[in-house]
């Protein structure tokens, strides 16, 4: 059998494909779970940002977020953002809670709305910090936050 088995490539093919499969989903699952150790991991969207004191003057910088532009005919640009916040030290706490809320709020507005940051194949920085900026003065009230770019890559 294991002879009649070996000679249809297409069934090896599949059983080497299914083994694989079954090991790989094995070994994320182990590291998923902490490798086995007790100790509790946190989530990575824990990690979502970084804070940084400076003074009486608090940064947060939030990781780099991609991000598609749609326009009439579909996909018309994909643009990778990477924001920085700049707040009073006590205010950072604010920023922080809100932060799902305005990558979302963010992300909204890049993906349907952002076309106009685009110009002649050239992110307009200006336009999109602008508007960055009224969506976060109406979500956590305005003069909180500062919002920096810290990057921004037409892809």
């Amino acid at each position: 059998m294991i002879h009649r088995f070996l000679h249809r490539p297409g069934r090896s093919l599949a059983a080497v494909l299914a083994v694989l499969c079954i090991f790989i989903a094995s070994m994320g699952a182990v590291q998923a779970s902490g490798g086995g150790s007790s100790k509790p991991k946190a989530s990575p969207r824990s990690y979502n940002y970084v804070i940084k004191e400076s003074g009486d003057v608090t940064y947060v910088k939030l990781n780099t977020m991609m991000m598609q532009v749609f326009g009439e005919t579909g996909v018309s640009a994909r643009i990778a953002l990477g924001l920085d916040f700049e707040t009073k030290s006590g205010d950072e706490s604010k920023l922080v809670k809100a932060l799902p809320r305005l990558q979302a709020k963010y992300t909204e507005f890049v993906t349907q709305r952002g076309g106009p940051a685009i110009k002649k194949g050239k992110l307009r920085l200006s336009f999109l910090r602008n508007n960055l900026q009224k969506i976060t003065d109406r979500l956590i009230g305005e003069g909180v936050a500062e919002v920096l770019i810290r990057e921004a890559i037409k892809l």
